[in-house]
Order: C-alpha cells, then sequence, then structure tokens
C-alpha cells in the first residue's frame, strides 16, 4: 500500500509539473508578443534617446518569467548539472540587462541599449517553438510554422532597428513603412532601393538576405514533402 500511495503521488506531481511546464510555455510565449508590442511603441511613438519606465518593468517582468520558465524545466530534468550547461544561453539571453545597467546607473548609448534589448526576443523564439508543437505533430507541418513565424518576426524585428537607427539619418526612409518594404525585399534577396547609412543598417542589409536563403529549404521540404505524400509524423 505505502509503494503504490508513493507512486500515486509520483504521478501527480509529474502532472502538476507538466501543467506548470506548459503555462510557463505559454506565458513565455506571451510575454514575447507583449514585449514585441513594448518596443514597437517605444521605437515608433516613444522618446528616441532613452527607454520608458513602462518598457523598463514589462522587460523586467517578461524576463523574470522567462527565468522562471528554465529553472523549473531544469528542477525537472533528471541530470540538472548537464541541464544547465547545454541550455546555459536560454539563461543568459533571459536576463534583464537593461534593467541591471539601469540600477547600477550605468549609462549606454541608444543603439547598444537597443542591441541589449533585443536579446530576449531570440528566448522568446523558443517558447514560440514549443506552443507549435503543441499545435502540430507533424514534423514538416511543425516547421513550417517555424520558418513563418521567424521569417516574419525576423523582418519585422529588423524593420524596427532600421527605422531607429536610420530614421533621422537616411533621407530615404520617412516613414515605418519604407524601413518594413526595405526589410521585406532584403529578406527575399530582391534588394531594394533604400541604402543603409548607418553601420546596423549595413550589418542587417548583409543579414536579411543571407538569413531567408538559410531558412527558405524548409520551405522547400515541406512542398516536396507534401507533394510526395511522405508521412513525417514524430514518433
Amino acid at each position: 500500500m505505502r509503494q503504490l500511495s508513493e507512486q500515486r503521488e509520483k504521478i501527480v506531481d509529474g502532472k502538476v509539473m507538466h501543467v506548470l511546464l506548459r503555462l510557463f510555455n505559454m506565458l513565455s510565449f506571451i510575454g514575447g508578443i507583449l514585449l514585441l508590442v513594448a518596443i514597437s511603441w517605444e521605437i515608433l511613438e516613444g522618446e528616441h534617446t532613452h527607454f520608458s519606465s513602462a518598457y523598463m518593468w514589462i522587460q523586467f517582468a517578461v524576463c523574470m518569467v522567462f527565468i522562471a520558465d528554465f529553472v523549473l524545466r531544469m528542477l525537472c530534468n533528471g541530470k540538472r548539472g548537464r541541464f544547465f550547461v547545454h541550455n546555459l544561453w536560454f539563461l543568459l539571453l533571459s536576463i534583464p540587462y537593461l534593467n541591471i545597467m539601469e540600477w547600477f546607473d550605468v549609462q549606454a548609448a541608444r543603439d547598444i541599449s537597443l542591441y541589449i534589448v533585443s536579446m530576449p526576443f531570440l528566448r522568446a523564439f523558443l517558447a514560440a517553438y514549443i506552443v507549435i508543437s503543441w499545435w502540430r505533430k507533424n514534423r514538416m507541418e511543425r516547421l513550417l510554422w517555424v520558418y513563418i513565424f521567424t521569417v516574419v518576426a525576423f523582418t519585422y524585428i529588423s524593420a524596427l532597428m532600421f527605422f531607429d537607427f536610420e530614421r533621422n539619418i537616411n533621407t530615404e526612409v520617412h516613414t515605418f513603412g519604407d524601413a518594413v518594404m526595405w526589410a521585406c525585399t532584403n529578406m527575399t534577396t530582391l534588394g531594394s532601393q533604400i541604402q543603409a547609412v548607418t553601420s546596423t543598417g549595413k550589418i542587417l542589409t548583409v543579414m536579411l538576405p543571407i538569413f531567408g536563403m538559410l531558412l527558405f529549404p524548409v520551405f522547400t521540404a515541406y512542398v516536396v514533402q507534401k507533394f510526395t505524400g511522405k508521412p513525417s509524423t514524430d514518433e
């Protein structure tokens, strides 16, 4: 009876941890979207010299959710030390560096701050992949939706960064729509008539078509799998 009771407790604990993992995955995904909305507002409508206190608090709260998700996953893993080492970069991406710099009164230029701000978005991509994996069990369909999400998100974030860096310097960038068109044409490797002026803009101009070419085979593989009819379901 005692062994049976212990087994039931383990099953209940396992179910509770599974629910908590799913909850924090969803919270991480929602937090990533909230962070994207907040940084969009900051760049398009906020002060160009510094980030508002509202955004700083939003970033801090989302990063705390990311860290809690990491800790929970580590506790659920049988080999915690190995998990910590292999997933350390997820933890490093979850740290609210900008808030820490503000607490210690460390001043940073706007461009450096924007680079730091973009780091938690990389952590949000992991949450997006996990949420999509619940929705799509077929491996190729899952990869397709991750591909679509990644392309759209990366293009949009690149457009935000390009607009923030170029709008007061580049005479060809008048509205955010110009930055979106620039990002879309470069992602599809067509190239844009808008020429980057700043160093960040030039780096993004190189990165976008490379990123687009690296991701395009995922779409090709999905189309081939669809037409050949070969199943690609996870075991």
